[in-house]
């Protein structure tokens, strides 16, 4: 049984990744005040980049087509991870190869929140 799933298909994870989303901080000069000793800008946030999800891992031939059919289909899923914590997203990018003497594909994907 796996603790990962995209939407009802259960994935065979050997490595996730979740780096942290992106704040969008800039920092703006005010009109200077040669007299004043305080901080003269301010920060203006523009909100928070999308979070992602980078696994890599291992699927039959039948998961990896439907993964990859998902793909070029820009489908929305949900993704529960192993922690329980869920996320709605799409696969952002998505790569699959063969090894020799393996019934089936690794694969590395990233999904991003929707």
């Amino acid at each position: 049984m796996s603790d990962y799933y995209w939407g009802t298909l259960a994935l065979i994870v050997n490595d996730c990744r979740r780096p942290g989303p992106k704040m969008n901080l800039t920092e703006h000069a005010l009109i200077p005040d040669v007299t004043s000793t305080e901080v003269q800008s301010v920060l203006m946030g523009t909100g928070r980049g999308r979070q992602r999800l980078e696994i890599t891992g291992w699927a039959s031939t039948d998961d990896y087509e439907t993964l990859f059919d998902d793909y070029w289909a820009q489908r929305t899923e949900g993704i529960e991870l192993a922690d329980g914590s869920t996320m709605t997203g799409l696969i952002e990018s998505l790569d699959g190869w063969r090894e020799r003497n393996v019934d089936g594909l690794f694969y590395r994907i990233t999904f991003i929140e929707v």
